[in-house]
């Protein structure tokens, strides 16, 4: 993970802080931003990959289709992997109905979802969070929230793991004993 010395990493962004910054965001595409990390969990450079016919809007969930480029382990090659995350959440929720109408504008399924740099997508991040809750996060801050709010609702090792799109047990161990808190995870969608 990114050094990010402007932010404080291990903020936990909960319900009412994601809610918060997602009506405060000024511009749609900003909210789908804000929106895609929270829900995903996802890598900033998984989400810039991201193409309309990768996100998946059906009556009961909403599914993310997500490709990562890592550096192999034992080569100095790349490796693409996918994974798909299918998330609970009905198309008539307002945070969906906000990201449906934002992918209606783009004609063709090949389109990125968002077209613009990690430090753009960064400054977004930096932006609202510093004008809505007065402090500086970024977008791992995300990832490192929804990872804990899962380990807290009582996901599995294995589950983190595939939903993080990890390959080790190391990288998801410090999830595992998180907070000690109960935690529902229906509980973090804004109804």
């Amino acid at each position: 993970m990114p050094n990010y010395s402007k932010s404080d990493i291990k903020f936990i962004v909960d319900k009412a802080d994601f809610n918060a910054m997602f009506n405060g965001a000024n511009k749609k595409r900003d909210r789908v931003w804000l929106l895609c990390l929270w829900l995903t969990g996802a890598r900033p450079t998984e989400l810039l990959l991201t193409k309309k016919k990768d996100i998946n809007i059906e009556e009961d969930n909403t599914t993310f289709r997500l490709k990562t480029k890592k550096l192999g382990f034992k080569r100095n090659e790349f490796i693409i992997e996918y994974r798909t995350l299918v998330l609970n959440i009905k198309k008539d929720h307002r945070y969906i109905r906000v990201l449906d109408s934002y992918l209606k504008k783009f004609k063709r399924p090949d389109m990125r979802v968002f077209n613009f740099s990690r430090r753009t997508g960064l400054n977004i991040i930096y932006n609202v969070s510093e004008d809505i809750l007065g402090k500086t996060l970024c977008q791992y801050n995300f990832r490192h929230s929804r990872m804990t709010l899962l380990a807290e609702s009582g996901a599995t090792k294995d589950e983190l793991k595939r939903f993080k799109g990890s390959r080790t047990d190391r990288s998801v161990s410090k999830y595992i004993h998180a907070r000690h808190v109960k935690y529902r995870i229906d509980m973090d969608i804004d109804t």
